[in-house]
């Protein structure tokens, strides 16, 4: 018979083993998820809109410290809802021009609205901050805030060579899509001012075409002429203070690249992390990992 002060002490012996791992494995989970959360988060990048930087394949790593991480009040809200309420830590620097960003798109389901799809990620060149005044002449971006080159140049070049109306209608038209007043296209665009919080802008019943979508993004109401003035839900409206801060991106392949030329403003609660490295590499042609591109750093 099994004395009870041995069976005691190989019962406890055992209990303090599976207990500790148990603690090993939930505090593994908390430093996994933890790190996913507020430090950083990987992508896949689809497409090649942001080529030679980013090519299909390559794995990045988006950090989340520098701008700050962002937080849903609810998660089962952020998969499902259009706009979750969410709530941005504070981090230890800023988005600066040409910084590499990932987001979510922000028209996911139509052009005509600014919307939330936790699932749609881009991944895009910074070229214009809040408060910034955006331009595109003969393919190259200008920004009033900077002298400094913004994107990818040589696909600038290229584009600025290729004639207007060699593009297509559905390549050569450009956000607001606005052939009356704003015959703007990827290779002349702008200027536009980009909101920053607090900032005050004129409307009119012609240039609200430019902030329409993050007017209604941030209000709720529609923004629409009638009898030849601006009305925001039923009220008259000639100035807007936006409560939002807005920034510009271009993808490095100028002349194949859905980005802010196209869709316009994309609103800082969509920003998810800076893209700094890309981890890892592997060919969507012939399935080889690209052992040069490892660890790359993105610049």
């Amino acid at each position: 018979m099994l004395d009870p002060d041995k069976y005691e002490k190989i019962f406890k012996k055992f209990y303090f083993f599976f207990l500790a791992i148990f603690v090993i494995f939930i505090l593994f989970l908390a430093v996994k998820f933890g790190t996913r959360i507020f430090v950083y988060d990987s992508f896949g990048i689809p497409t090649d809109s942001m080529q030679p930087t980013l090519m299909p394949g390559d794995m990045v790593y988006a950090d989340k410290l520098t701008f700050g991480a962002r937080l849903y009040d609810n998660l089962d809200s952020a998969a499902k809802s259009r706009n979750p309420a969410t709530t941005r830590v504070g981090g230890f620097g800023k988005i600066k021009h040409n910084d590499v960003l990932i987001f979510n798109f922000p028209v996911p389901y139509s052009w005509s609205k600014i919307e939330f799809n936790i699932r749609r990620v881009y991944c895009k060149r910074c070229v214009a901050l809040p408060g910034d005044t955006i331009s595109i002449v003969n393919g190259f971006f200008k920004n009033s805030s900077t002298a400094d080159t913004l994107g990818y140049i040589p696909a600038q070049k290229r584009l600025s060579l290729i004639p207007e109306d060699m593009l297509a209608d559905g390549i050569r038209r450009a956000y607001p899509f606005d052939s009356v007043n704003y015959n703007w296209t990827i290779k002349n665009f702008g200027p536009l001012y980009i909101p920053a919080r607090g900032s005050r802008v004129a409307l009119d019943t012609v240039n609200y075409l430019l902030y329409r979508l993050a007017v209604e993004y941030e209000t709720g109401l529609r923004l629409t002429v009638r009898d030849s003035v601006l009305y925001l839900g039923n009220e008259p409206v000639s100035e807007y203070v936006f409560t939002e801060n807005y920034y510009f991106t271009a993808g490095d392949n100028a002349e194949n690249s859905q980005d802010s030329r196209y869709w316009g403003l994309l609103p800082e609660k969509h920003i998810i992390g800076i893209a700094k490295s890309i981890l890892y590499s592997k060919s969507k042609v012939n399935d080889k990992f690209r052992r040069d591109r490892l660890l790359k750093k993105i610049e």
